[in-house]
């Protein structure tokens, strides 16, 4: 066998491993668990969602962390958060906070991590 050979094949090997540990999420942030991960494991960047959220639990009426929860809870049963943001804009549903319209329900899962972060 040829060290070319041999090398590629370590390549290609480390480029499959690599590509798998990312799409299992093995690198992804870790956050102290709560009683909403289960909806706030839709999102890839909290962080973001925290900053935003703290504008967004402004504006939304009778906002409480279990209220969002649970409408998302339901929402999201049987689809992904993009496709539930995407029947809300259709539907007309959109929240408009620091200075961006956005539906309804990132705008809640924004506030809910902003509550919980």
């Amino acid at each position: 066998m040829k060290r070319r050979t041999l090398l590629a094949g370590l390549v290609a090997l480390g480029a499959a491993a690599g590509g798998a540990a990312w799409k299992l999420r093995l690198f992804r942030k870790r956050y102290p668990p709560t009683t909403y991960d289960d909806v706030l494991g839709r999102l890839d960047d909290r962080e973001w969602a925290a900053k935003f959220g703290a504008a967004a639990q402004g504006v939304l009426p009778r906002y409480t962390p279990a209220a969002a929860a649970g409408e998302l809870r339901g929402t999201l049963k049987s689809r992904s958060l993009k496709q539930a943001a995407l029947a809300d804009a259709e539907a007309g549903r959109l929240v408009e906070a620091g200075g961006w319209l956005v539906p309804r329900s990132v705008a809640l899962i924004a506030a809910l991590a902003g509550s919980v972060h």
